[in-house]
């Protein structure tokens, strides 16, 4: 579903610092204005969360239930990835949550970093089997990035300490996100 026109779409972004570091919710919305759409965009992210301490807290939830947010992009501790237990847990909770309410669940796949590339495996079937398991879609960042590094060598798409994105990888996971969103019809 894609809003044009005066009608915007609403998302929530629930992550931490892999969210919010150069500000990936308003590069969505920048992506989304270049392909005429009209996104509004929230967030809910503190540095080092899990997704499991974000389904504790109240802001969260409530979030989900009465903001009437069209997707949800939740994103989960990158470093380390906790691919087991609590994060299912938590997103079955916030997921169920996002289907009684009429919203999408999205789920950003994170990376390793930089230095341990061949542990993107993990991230990547960890993130598929929980969106498979909570109706939700996966936008595959983690697997996109090392695509974009392999096609571009001279971009950095890290910042200088190895596991957040830089400027450039901000603008490739926001459009990775959106075009994940937008291919959802």
């Amino acid at each position: 579903m894609i809003f044009k026109g005066d009608k915007k779409m609403k998302i929530l972004f629930v992550g931490n610092s892999h969210t919010y570091n150069y500000e990936v919710p308003y590069r969505v919305m920048q992506v989304a204005k270049k392909d005429g759409a009209s996104v509004e965009a929230f967030m809910n992210a503190h540095g080092g969360w899990t997704l499991f301490g974000h389904s504790k807290e109240p802001d969260v939830p409530f979030n989900i239930m009465n903001g009437k947010f069209d997707y949800v992009v939740f994103q989960e501790h990158a470093h380390p990835f906790d691919h087991d237990g609590n994060m299912t847990a938590a997103c079955e909770k916030m997921a169920k949550m996002c289907h009684d309410v009429g919203s999408v669940p999205v789920y950003f796949m994170v990376w390793p970093q930089k230095w341990e590339r061949e542990r993107q495996p993990i991230y990547t079937e960890g993130t598929n089997r929980v969106a498979e398991l909570t109706g939700g879609l996966v936008a595959p960042v983690g697997v996109k990035l090392w695509e974009a590094i392999d096609a571009n060598p001279d971009v950095e798409y890290f910042s200088p300490d190895g596991g957040h994105l830089s400027a450039e990888g901000a603008d490739l996971a926001a459009e990775i996100i959106w075009n994940t969103i937008k291919g959802n019809k």
